[in-house]
């Protein structure tokens, strides 16, 4: 029976090791940078400043159901593989929201330009709620907390960096232009006053590592194949090792 190929080696650590050097480094100029970015916005044409807005939605909900329906019609060997699109989809989703609730930072609004909040679990922080000035914790919806406290991470750059890494594993050609667009994407969030630049860092990172993972390890075909066996039929034979053997036969050269 086919097995998981074994991940790069430390397949983790260089983008966990440039995501926190690049949150200790921009950390202390995210107001400046984002003012900067400010001012860039401000002088950009209308034709390119739409083409960069369209951009953003590389890795949201569209767009993956465009890659979704291109792998299906052009790549039948791999129409598995959106199990684990579909998973890591779930997972981002997951972590981007309780992300937000948890670490709770103000977005770069002009009533609060204030990049070095962060509220975690515990803290609160005055918004205006119906008209009034009100302190709420960015987990507390019910209380009226709302967008304007889930700054970090950023969730269009994560769902940016997960389609990369998900494309990038299955069609290795496409890495770097899958990467470039989804940089793209990050400096946008930042350009159109969205987030501050580091949390744009902190979805890229995690984006990446949640999507190279399951892809590498084929976790969406292979928990089905296992629910399948379980609770379905006991006696089926698992899809994951005759698509490892046809992704075998066909794999681009990497």
């Amino acid at each position: 029976m086919s097995t998981v190929p074994p991940a790069p080696k430390l397949w983790w650590l260089w983008p966990l090791l440039v995501g926190v050097l690049g949150f200790v480094i921009i950390y202390p100029f995210d107001g400046p940078l984002s003012h900067a970015a400010a001012h860039l916005e401000q002088a950009l044409g209308g034709d390119l400043r739409r083409e960069l807005h369209a951009w953003q939605q590389f890795g949201q909900g569209f767009f993956v159901i465009v890659i979704a329906l291109t792998i299906w019609l052009l790549d039948p060997i791999r129409r598995r593989r959106l199990l684990d699109l579909l998973l890591l989809t779930i997972v981002c989703q997951l972590a981007s929201s309780l992300g937000k609730l948890f670490i709770g930072r103000p977005r770069p609004r002009p009533q609060y330009e204030d990049p070095h909040t962060f509220l975690f679990p515990w803290g609160t922080y005055p918004i205006t709620v119906k008209g009034s000035e009100t302190r709420v914790h960015a987990w507390d919806i019910a209380a009226g907390a709302n967008s304007d406290l889930w700054s970090m991470p950023s969730s269009h750059t994560l769902f940016a960096f997960a389609a990369a890494a998900f494309l990038g594993v299955l069609y290795p050609p496409l890495r770097w232009l899958t990467l470039a667009l989804a940089a793209l994407v990050g400096f946008g969030r930042v350009l159109f006053d969205a987030h501050w630049p580091t949390d744009v860092v902190v979805g890229a990172v995690l984006g990446w590592l949640i999507a190279f993972y399951i892809t590498h390890q084929y976790l969406g075909v292979r928990l089905l194949d296992a629910f399948w066996v379980r609770f379905v039929n006991r006696s089926a034979t698992p899809a994951f090792p005759a698509l490892f053997e046809a992704e075998g036969r066909t794999r681009f050269r990497r």
